[in-house]
């Protein structure tokens, strides 16, 4: 009799197929809301970055603070 190991990978044998299409909405509901985060990060990186970017007028001091800004 073969052990059964929780960490396998693999397609399981026996999905009925309302069982394999339930497994499959829940997957796409997943992939949706991770789609949904990262869009919102991605939106949230560049308010931050147009609102940083808005604060400093002069192309010069877009150095980190305390670096040197090259002379014209």
């Amino acid at each position: 009799m073969a052990q059964h190991d929780p960490q396998a990978v693999g397609r399981p044998e026996s999905l009925s197929r309302d069982e394999s299409d339930a497994l499959a909405r829940r997957r796409r509901a997943r992939n949706r809301a991770l789609f949904l985060v990262l869009l919102g990060l991605v939106g949230l990186f560049y308010a931050l970055t147009m609102s940083r970017l808005s604060e400093i007028g002069d192309p010069q001091q877009w150095s980190r603070p305390g670096a040197i800004a090259p002379s014209r």
